[in-house]
């Protein structure tokens, strides 16, 4: 990204009073400025708390002679102003390059000195409100969040939205805007089913930030709020943006802030007491947006009893005569398209590399015995005769996850491994592997 000098920049022409890179083979972000060319002994680094693959939030606040950087609410980088001080005048930005920039966004130390009768030049980059303590016109309805998302409608606290149908596996509900100054707690309540009271409705996951701690509660409601309360560490700062996700597993939710993962908050009590269907922010937060990024495409425009749409488990025997399936190209393979993928060898475009990450979503048969992956050596492999680097096994009359390896000529490693197993028979699933 490049901040520039002068009116109307063009790009590496005019002059950039400071660039800001992401080289994802590298693990910092470099900060240099071009007054006509690069200078290269200027090159400064930071940290870098960006993912790839995740949602992100930078900010930048100008000095007097430096700008703070802040990279998901935390402060990355102070970095010093090249020559005269008084002549970056910034007027312009472009971003570019390999990420999405959903939105921009200026706070202004002094409101704009533009007027009606003054046409301006410059667009006004963001429609969203400041921080406030004013009341907001709750009456406005709110449009069903249809795997898509709410934005436009003003602040989004105290003001139910209703999902097109109950949460399902590997579904991700995203939550951005605006910490107050002055916030003392800022809250979420993931609701049972639709149409909540609050207060009232039963809550699977409440997620509370109570300002004069350092860490953020989890807990779940049902008519009295459970004993126990989970806790984690709160990535998010007074006065700074936020992103909050939270997505569903088979039998959890994992919460993430500004692209960093908090905890896997398990379920508590039966998938029955887990269907979620709305939510509710308040207290002292702006709301900006909600997106419901889904697994699978709603099947309605109205709220549906239905978990998943993923097609139930059988145990006939799969064709395997049907046309050879595609290269695995950095892209997703459509169950829907090609049908059940058992069994089935799969190539992948190039061999793995550092930070791919391999998903695989289906369901658990009810009456399941073993349920396995081989992670193969190369292209074209054949069962039980190539080389298997990754071999995850779930043997369902245990509890955990088995991991091996397995050699031509010597067989299975005799150094078995194990985890715990977060899925269930009966019920869909999302494992991946990075």
């Amino acid at each position: 990204m490049n901040l520039y000098l002068w009116d109307n920049p063009r790009y590496l022409q005019s002059p950039i009073s400071m660039h800001i890179n992401m080289r994802w083979w590298r693990n910092d972000v470099i900060y240099n400025y071009f007054f006509g060319k690069w200078d290269y002994r200027m090159e400064t680094f930071s940290s870098r708390p960006f993912i790839k693959g995740m949602p992100y939030v930078l900010s930048i606040v100008r000095g007097t002679n430096y700008y703070d950087v802040y990279g998901n609410g935390q402060h990355i980088k102070k970095y010093m102003l090249a020559g005269d001080a008084t002549a970056h005048r910034v007027s312009g930005m472009l971003g570019y390059q390999q990420w999405t920039i959903d939105t921009v966004q200026m706070d202004c130390v002094r409101p704009p000195t533009t007027t009606a009768t003054t046409p301006s030049t410059t667009s006004t980059t963001t429609t969203t409100p400041g921080p406030t303590t004013t009341p907001y016109d709750l009456t406005a309805p709110l449009p069903i969040l249809d795997c898509n998302t709410i934005k436009n409608y003003g602040d989004l606290r105290w003001r139910t939205i209703n999902f097109s149908r109950v949460m399902e596996v590997g579904d991700n509900i995203t939550l951005t805007g605006h910490i107050w100054k002055n916030a003392t707690q800022s809250t979420v309540n993931f609701y049972l089913g639709f149409n909540p009271i609050y207060k009232r409705s039963v809550v699977p996951v409440h997620i509370n930030q109570r300002w004069w701690l350092s860490y953020i509660i989890y807990n779940n409601w049902n008519g009295k709020w459970a004993p126990r309360e989970d806790v984690s560490v709160r990535p998010f700062s007074k006065g700074m943006p936020f992103v909050l996700s939270m997505v569903k597993t088979a039998n959890s939710h994992i919460v993430y802030g500004n692209g960093k993962e908090l905890i896997n908050f398990w379920n508590r009590g039966s998938q029955a007491e887990n269907r979620i269907g709305s939510m509710i922010a308040y207290e002292d937060w702006t709301i900006d947006s909600v997106t419901m990024a889904c697994a699978n495409p709603p099947t309605s425009s109205t709220p549906s009893t239905s978990t998943t749409t993923t097609p139930k488990p059988t145990t006939t025997p799969i064709d395997l005569s049907k046309a050879p399936l595609p290269i695995l190209d950095c892209n997703t393979l459509d169950l829907k398209k090609y049908g059940d993928i058992r069994y089935r060898p799969l190539n992948f475009s190039r061999l793995m590399e550092t930070g791919d990450n391999l998903t695989l979503t289906g369901y658990m048969w009810p009456n399941a015995s073993e349920s396995n992956v081989n992670l193969y050596t190369g292209f074209n492999p054949v069962f039980e005769v190539s080389q298997v680097p990754v071999h995850i096994n779930q043997r369902w009359n245990q509890q955990w996850s088995i991991y091996n390896n397995y050699v031509p000529g010597y067989g299975w490693s005799k150094n078995e491994v194990y985890s715990n197993r977060p899925f269930a028979r009966g019920e869909p699933f999302v494992m991946s592997i990075v």
